[in-house]
């Protein structure tokens, strides 16, 4: 194992899932999520937290990529939330949601020594409550 190598050209990168670290669960005219939902009833969560606040990424958008830049991490995928995209899974685009995430997108791609890779997820089981009532009714 002493000569492990990498093959040229290889990300090292992290992963997130919007439920986990986004937060703001109730601002930006972001819609009700089936995580929301779930994280609602009692006992569903062994510690009681909700997506309502995660890592608050929302808030912290630029602390938290400077912490990607400062671990060198050279890209981040992460997943929308398209409760926050789309409030109620059809419809009116909430121009709120993409206004944060081309803020998240235009802050790691951001000119400088340790831009960061962006790598998408588009579902990564956050959907409207709306849209899984109709796939699942």
């Amino acid at each position: 194992m002493d000569d492990l190598k990498f093959p040229k050209g290889f990300l090292f990168g992290v992963a997130t899932s919007a439920c986990q670290v986004e937060g703001a669960g109730r601002e930006g005219g972001k819609g009700a999520s089936i995580w929301d939902v779930l994280a609602a009833k009692p006992g569903a969560i062994w510690d009681g937290s909700t997506p309502e606040i995660s890592c608050d990424q929302y808030h912290h958008l630029d602390e938290d990529v400077a912490l990607l830049r400062q671990l060198g991490v050279q890209s981040y995928r992460f997943s929308f939330s398209w409760p926050r995209i789309l409030p109620t899974g059809t419809g009116k685009v909430n121009r709120q949601g993409i206004d944060y995430y081309h803020r998240l997108v235009d802050a790691l791609n951001a000119a400088g020594r340790y831009t960061v890779r962006v790598v998408t997820n588009d579902g990564h089981s956050d959907s409207t409550v709306p849209v899984d009532r109709a796939l699942n009714s």
